[in-house]
């Protein structure tokens, strides 16, 4: 099998870009959601989606189960710390709007289930830059055929 995997890959390059679209859809006000994680630092009021982790559940009949663990940063750089907290604290509630329909997403079919952690008011330091930022993770449940060699 040949690699390293390319963001573009068949299994979790199209699973961010399906998450990246239901963000862009479901709060409009986000200027831009980053299917991978930049080289440089993000402009305000960018979505990051980078992956915590991934867990192998089952392999078997050719199959593999993982759950994608995937933290959604929603970044608001700091000029005026109480402006950005204030800001940040007026996504809360499209966020949850959001999300509290995601248990029923399948990704286009590339996603058995869909949860979601938490939501984590938090400060963040992104390629040297300070941000407050929505923390949302979330897991996916997906389950793919291994590639025969």
């Amino acid at each position: 099998m040949a690699g390293p995997y390319a963001p573009s890959d068949d299994i979790i390059g199209p699973i961010i870009h399906e998450i990246a679209l239901i963000i862009q859809t479901g709060i409009p006000s986000i200027e831009y959601v980053h299917e991978r994680v930049p080289d440089r630092a993000p402009a305000n009021n960018h979505v990051l989606l980078p992956i915590l982790k991934i867990h192998q559940l089952d392999d078997t009949n050719g199959k593999l189960k993982i759950r994608i663990t995937i933290g959604a940063r929603h970044v608001f750089r700091r000029t005026e710390l109480d402006a950005g907290i204030t800001k940040m604290y007026t996504y809360i509630m499209p966020w949850l709007f959001l999300i509290a329909a995601w248990p029923n997403q399948t990704l286009n079919g590339r996603a058995i289930q869909m949860e979601i952690s938490d939501v984590i008011p938090t400060r963040i330091m992104e390629s040297g830059q300070a941000y407050i930022a929505l923390a949302i993770n979330f897991d996916v449940l997906t389950e793919f055929n291994i590639p025969l060699v």
